[in-house]
Formats: C-alpha cells, structure tokens, sequence
C-alpha cells in the first residue's frame, strides 16, 4: 500500500482512511521525524456561523489535553467569518490515532456535517524549516 506516510502500518493507514471518509477536508502529512500535521478547513453554511463556532470552540478546548497534541488553533477567518482553519501537531501516528478514535472526534463529523456548506480541499504540507 503507497503512502505519504513513511513506515506507516496497514492499521494506521485504514484509520485515516476512515477518519477522511467522515472528515474529507482533513489533511494530514508526517514529517521525517514523526511529528504529524494536520490543516483542516471547514465552511459553515449561511446562518450557521455562530452554530459551527460555538461547536468548533467546544471541540478545540478539549484536544489540547489529549495525550500526544503539542499544538492545536482554531482560527476563523477575519474577512470571511464562517471560515474556520485549524493548525495541529502531534507528536506521532499514535497520538493522531488516539486522537480520531475519540468520542468527542467521532461525533464531531456528523453533528458538524449538517451545519457545512461544503468541504473544502485541503494541502498536505511537511515542515522546510
């Protein structure tokens, strides 16, 4: 199986298979040293930017206490409200493992799906410098 993760293990890939198929606009690339980053965008449909802030902003406070999250931000987008980014980084395979298996992760997919106008395409990005 053909992976931009090096030395990923068949298990690790079908999970962020699976985690893709529930969240699309979830990108994920590893750096050499193992640190994994993620960038996910999400567009709340019109009329549903407070509904998807106040659930993004619930989610965020948590994921920072998960055990392997050296980084997570939530950003929303100052001349396009209802944008939102977030930048993560995590320690290893293991830690984003952990991460999307979740409750509150896995919950948030379907409850956050039907307050979207769509998701958007997002750039794996491994770290230069």
């Amino acid at each position: 199986m053909d992976t931009d993760l090096p030395g990923a293990s068949r298990r690790t890939i079908l999970s962020l298979a699976a985690v893709a198929a529930v969240f699309p606009w979830a990108s994920v690339a590893q750096a050499v040293d193992g640190t994994i980053y993620v960038i996910a965008e999400l567009l709340a449909k019109p009329g549903e930017e407070a509904k998807v802030r106040t659930a993004l902003s619930t989610f965020a406070r948590g994921v920072p206490k998960e055990p392997g999250c050296i980084s997570y931000h939530l950003h929303e987008d100052v001349a396009a409200p209802g944008r939102f980014l977030t930048y993560e980084v995590w320690k290893d395979k293991a830690a984003i493992d952990a991460h999307f298996q979740t409750p509150a992760m896995k919950s948030a997919g379907p409850a956050l799906a039907k307050l979207l106008a769509k998701p958007l395409g997002v750039t794996s990005m491994k770290l230069l410098v």
